[in-house]
């Protein structure tokens, strides 16, 4: 990684240079484009099942005229939470795919270009 001209200096910096260049190998972006991505679905699945949430609770206590509508509605919104679920999972899947690209790509690069 870096030059050494004392061969003195090699022993004494020990594990350095392999920290460096593992340091200098982790694709910064990517693993902030990934937190960021995590931290983006969190809000999402966390406010989509409060308001589904709300949304049945406001139906029960305004809306419902019946039993029938209430029940045909709360499962409704209930496929719903887990259509949210899902979509949490398969992000999460994403990110992992997204971060390992970012590696890959990070490491044939540097190799490219230096």
């Amino acid at each position: 990684m870096f030059p050494v001209r004392q061969p003195w200096l090699c022993k004494a910096l020990g594990c350095y240079d392999c920290c460096i260049r593992c340091i200098g190998a982790v694709p910064y972006p990517s693993l902030v484009a990934t937190l960021l991505c995590y931290a983006g679905m969190a809000l999402f699945c966390g406010c989509g099942h409060e308001a589904l949430t709300q949304t049945e609770v406001l139906v029960e206590t305004y809306f419902a005229r019946n039993v029938q509508d209430y029940v045909v509605m709360a499962s409704f919104i209930k496929y719903f939470q887990y259509v949210i679920y899902g979509l949490a999972s398969f992000f999460f899947l994403y990110g992992i795919l997204l971060l390992a690209e970012g590696f890959y790509t990070t490491s044939a690069v540097k190799q490219t270009f230096g």
